[in-house]
């Protein structure tokens, strides 16, 4: 079950976020892995697991598991940084994700955060919580 492309493909589909990203190699900006490549211009988003723990009981099994989705832009573009993660916060914040091999149970956008970053870019990291399960 890869939860990380479901996001990638939700944030992909929405004009809403894509319109605010700049492409890299024809996609829309939203990568599911850190460090993003060294030419990816910005604004961009970036997709990373923080925590995941599986459960189990007798009759089904599935997953709480936390992905931080940080937003980056130039520094000059401090509106910039809200308007986009209010579009991807609206994107995922208590909708269905599909995948490979389970069901959508429930996405909650736990926190919103400053990003560490450098001089030179702007950052915040939304927290989605996940919780997905398997028949």
């Amino acid at each position: 079950m890869d939860l990380a492309l479901s996001l990638v493909n939700r944030l992909n589909s929405d004009t809403a976020v894509t319109s605010k990203i700049s492409s890299y190699n024809g996609s829309p900006s939203v990568f599911a892995s850190w460090p993003v490549p060294p030419d990816a211009s910005r604004p961009f988003i970036v997709i990373q697991l923080v925590s995941y723990n599986a459960w189990d009981d007798a009759v089904v099994h599935g997953r709480d598991t936390l992905y931080d989705v940080g937003c980056y832009c130039n520094s000059a573009s401090g509106s910039d940084i809200h308007d986009l993660v209010e579009s991807v916060r609206a994107r995922i914040h208590k909708q269905q994700l599909s995948f490979d091999t389970g069901r959508f149970v429930k996405v909650v956008c736990t926190d919103v955060a400053p990003a560490p970053t450098d001089s030179s870019l702007i950052g915040m990291v939304l927290t989605f919580r996940i919780l997905s399960m398997e028949a």
